[in-house]
């Protein structure tokens, strides 16, 4: 988003909205985020020639499992302000099983934050790991608890039978007694893959960058 037009010797506040849809089978309803001021002022414009190249991201929640940042900068061709809203990670539960999040930035504990996944695919869940400087690694790290097994229907969706074989669930009632959290993945370490264990149960891992996907 090009910020032209505006003001740069004073801050900018900026709302963003998503638009929901209700139970009934034709309702949407509208929810905004809320304001939140980003500080044109202080970056490198025209107005001031000792300003910043770049703003610390301030993070932008919509919704439980939609957590993005807002990044405001200097493009550097036209020399004009520019905000970009995006969301980090982007979690894929392709298992069938309803997953608990465990989210946090390396050796800070208090930023913790917890997400559920039903497991049931659609959208996939969108995060960030909390306020970062510019020029700060994110250190981002993700554990994971399976909460339930998933139905034969939906674990189906993701299985190939013809490749790997016949699905066997275990019952639901055993899953509380045979899980904890996993050790943490390391977010950034794109390009990786691996399993991780929750306990008893063991699960495939893939990190992969979609850098230049969206240009």
């Amino acid at each position: 988003l090009r910020l032209s037009g505006i003001n740069c010797q004073q801050s900018l506040f900026i709302q963003v909205s998503q638009r929901l849809k209700l139970s009934d089978a034709n309702g949407t309803d509208v929810m905004w985020s809320r304001p939140l001021q980003v500080k044109v002022e202080k970056l490198r414009t025209g107005v001031n020639k000792k300003g910043l190249f770049a703003l610390s991201r301030l993070p932008l929640d919509l919704g439980d499992n939609c957590n993005c940042l807002i990044d405001a900068s200097i493009e550097m061709g036209t020399r004009m302000p520019q905000c970009t809203i995006y969301s980090p990670y982007w979690i894929m539960n392709k298992t069938g099983t309803k997953l608990e999040y465990k989210t946090n930035i390396s050796g800070q504990p208090k930023h913790t934050k917890h997400f559920v996944d039903s497991g049931n695919g659609g959208l996939p869940i969108m995060m960030h790991c909390g306020k970062q400087k510019t020029k700060e690694k994110s250190g981002g790290e993700l554990s994971v608890i399976p909460l339930e097994c998933p139905t034969q229907a939906v674990a189906m969706n993701w299985w190939d039978a013809s490749c790997n074989g016949r699905l066997v669930s275990l019952k639901r009632s055993t899953i509380k007694d045979s899980v904890e959290w996993s050790e943490n993945i390391e977010l950034d370490a794109a390009g990786t893959s691996g399993e991780i264990r929750c306990g008893k149960h063991l699960y495939s891992c893939h990190i992969e960058s979609l850098a230049g996907a969206f240009f």
